[in-house]
């Protein structure tokens, strides 16, 4: 901006100038008069008026001159103190808020905080509380409905019923468990356990008794801090009858 103001300056100049044919600078016959052969002036009105006019173009080209180096100074001035003053600001970029999502931290697949020794532990007090005859305890080991042997699912009071009938038919029971082993299931908390157990059972009062061996498999479940049966399945083998030890009547 600051050159174009000086090449207008320049170019009004100029062509100022070349319009008033080089009266710039004022006449020579100014101030003199042109004489005849004889020394006179012949036309001395004339000469006056070209004079007046030449140093009137000369003082109109100087004030419009002045005038327009009066308006350039004047804008170079006032440029530089808004160069100087003014900052030169950029667009500010504007940040959109980007909506954080929480991190939900979870157990990875198969995760338990079952132990091993837990599970042995759990598997073991049940054939312990099944030898005494603990009714309750032994359904607090159930969850609400279980895969229940070859009955499927059922809930607590048919494996209540069942419990009854098997105490009153053999009133004596023995277990021995072995192998325990725990598996992690695909689901979160809960393990499957693998076992073999020995058991004889026996009603003194007929001396009926039956002993055998089974494998079996348990889904355990932990919820609220408490292992459940969720499921109980396995095979059963009976040993060979016992005689009976019903003692004979006396002739």
């Amino acid at each position: 901006m600051d050159g174009c103001v000086l090449t207008a300056v320049g170019t009004a100049l100029r062509q100022s100038g070349e319009n008033g044919e080089g009266s710039i600078e004022a006449p020579a016959s100014c101030g003199s008069r042109n004489a005849s052969s004889s020394g006179e002036n012949l036309h001395p009105n004339a000469t006056d008026s070209s004079c007046v006019l030449a140093e009137t173009d000369f003082a109109a080209v100087a004030i419009g001159g002045l005038v327009i180096l009066g308006i350039a100074g004047w804008y170079l001035a006032r440029n530089k103190q808004v160069n100087r003053v003014t900052p030169l600001v950029g667009p500010t970029a504007t940040s959109t808020p980007v909506p954080m999502t929480p991190i939900a931290v979870t157990s990875p697949i198969g995760a338990s905080t079952i132990s091993d020794d837990e599970v042995r532990s759990f598997v073991t007090n049940h054939y312990r509380a099944e030898e005494r005859r603990d009714l309750d305890y032994l359904l607090s080991q159930y969850a609400e409905l279980v895969d229940f042997r070859k009955y499927r699912w059922r809930d607590k009071a048919f494996i209540r019923d069942t419990f009854v009938a098997n105490f009153k038919r053999y009133p004596v029971h023995s277990y021995t468990v072995s192998d325990i082993r725990v598996v992690p299931s695909a689901l979160q908390n809960t393990i499957t356990a693998y076992f073999e157990l020995k058991f004889f059972s026996r009603d003194p009062a007929s001396g009926r008794s039956h002993s055998g061996h089974a494998s079996d498999e348990w889904v355990i479940s932990k919820t609220s801090g408490a292992l459940k049966i969720v499921s109980e399945r396995g095979s059963l083998e009976y040993d060979e009858a016992e005689p009976s030890i019903t003692p004979q009547s006396e002739p």
